[in-house]
């Protein structure tokens, strides 16, 4: 934001200024800066006291939205703004809470826990319903983990295109953090040489399965009259009656059942 803020300021002391709330009818409380009056003239630069008095309207402000020296523009608070809210009435903002926009490009895979990858991109119509691999820094152990939202949106910051000597490439902006053996670190702070964490297991490439049955009520019935000596029981309409509650017949190719099963063929 390079346009300076040309709104009013009234001064409190020689180190606050105040918004007052005729700035805005909507303001719910004053705006109040801390800043010398050097520091001020920086401060002016751009939007970021308006910022103050965006906050001021939250509903369940209290007294003030306010604002320490290191004021400057951010995402819907300003960096360094600061509010309390009522418990009953006030809300929670993601904008005063705080997060980063750290971004991966749109061909970057990701693993899902099935063990198969995708391209972040086609995740944006699948994620509410996903889960994906992941590692658990606390535990140092490998989990999954589902996703709260999916945010696309054009790169705010430099990208850059990493190649690691395995053969491995990603394309991330400077901000997003690579696990290093020094901790999590921002990709612009990594150069040629370093060492980043890299998940063992690649995936294989997801292709969507089709719909042919693999197995039937007909094929359960043949094998299984096949090995018991004495059908006469109700031991076959038992298996069938299980099966089919757990929506395991018919079995097909797509049916969501299926990669479990597979899973435990495997460690079997």
């Amino acid at each position: 934001m390079k346009e300076a803020w040309s709104g009013s300021l009234e001064k409190i002391d020689d180190y606050r200024w105040r918004i007052p709330r005729s700035f805005d009818p909507g303001m719910r409380v004053p705006g109040v800066i801390y800043a010398d009056e050097n520091l001020l003239k920086s401060i002016r630069r751009d939007q970021a006291p308006l910022q103050v008095a965006n906050v001021a309207h939250l509903p369940g402000i209290v007294k003030h939205s306010l604002a320490m020296p290191d004021i400057h523009w951010g995402y819907g608070y300003p960096i360094g703004g600061v509010a309390a809210f009522d418990m009953e009435n006030g809300v929670i903002s993601p904008g005063g809470v705080g997060y980063d926009i750290n971004c991966l490009g749109g061909d970057s895979l990701i693993l899902h826990n099935l063990g198969y990858t995708l391209r972040i991109e086609e995740f944006e119509k699948l994620w509410p319903k996903e889960r994906i691999a992941c590692l658990d820094f606390k535990e140092e152990t490998f989990t999954n983990t589902g996703m709260s939202h999916f945010l696309k949106q054009r790169p705010r910051d430099e990208v850059y295109k990493i190649t690691t000597k395995s053969g491995r490439t990603i394309i991330a902006t400077a901000d997003h953090p690579f696990y290093t053996e020094d901790g999590m670190r921002p990709l612009k702070e990594l150069f040629a040489g370093d060492s980043i964490a890299t998940y063992p297991f690649e995936g294989v490439p997801y292709e969507k399965p089709c719909g042919e049955t693999i197995v039937t009520e007909k094929d359960v019935k043949r094998i299984l009259l096949g090995l018991e000596k004495d059908s006469r029981g109700h031991g076959l309409e038992q298996v069938l009656i299980h099966l089919k509650k757990r929506n395991l017949l018919p079995l097909r190719y797509d049916s969501p059942q299926l990669p479990y099963l597979l899973k435990i063929m495997g460690y079997i």
